[in-house]
């Protein structure tokens, strides 16, 4: 859902983030948003977020032997998300992420992911990449942190709109 990309680029921006959106690495793979904030320190906090939101699941996350929805036991969920993790964080999107910020290696990046309504298979799915060094976080969790007081930070991203919607909509009567 291109409209949540768009809402968590939004929050990467307010976080001091400088972003970027959709870079492709070979074989045409895509990674959702790359993030650098830099600390007085001159540290750079790196991010990679990927960004799968869905109002109702039906299925799994990630593709095993190509079906996302057939039954699976927990040695095929672990296969399926190892599966997942390499393709949208490891390999190819690892190389070209560190071309993105040259002085920075594949271990000096946060990886993100953030989902929508979840599912009992998402769920379980979910456990194992937090086992594999994802960290996971809820559209509603950035929707909340979006309607916190920013100072008056006024940004150009494409997901303020929308951000500014949700806070009007949630300070009605």
């Amino acid at each position: 859902m291109l409209l949540a990309e768009d809402l968590v680029q939004e929050w990467l921006i307010r976080k001091k983030y400088f972003t970027v959106k959709n870079l492709k690495s070979t074989n045409n793979k895509e990674m959702d948003l790359l993030g650098v904030k830099f600390e007085e320190n001159r540290e750079a906090n790196l991010i990679h977020v990927e960004v799968s939101v869905h109002h109702n699941p039906i299925g799994w996350l990630c593709k095993f032997n190509g079906s996302f929805t057939r039954d699976r036991n927990e040695q095929e969920i672990k296969s399926a998300v190892n599966s997942w993790v390499v393709r949208k964080f490891k390999e190819d999107n690892a190389v070209a992420r560190n071309q993105f910020s040259p002085h920075a290696n594949s271990n000096d990046w946060e990886m993100l992911f953030v989902h929508g309504n979840l599912n009992d298979k998402i769920r379980r799915e979910l456990e194992h990449m937090k086992d594999l060094g994802i960290k996971i976080k809820s559209i509603r969790e950035i929707i909340l942190d979006l309607q916190e007081p920013t100072n008056n930070i006024r940004t150009g991203g494409i997901g303020k709109d929308i951000s500014d919607l949700i806070t009007i909509y949630s300070d009605l009567e």
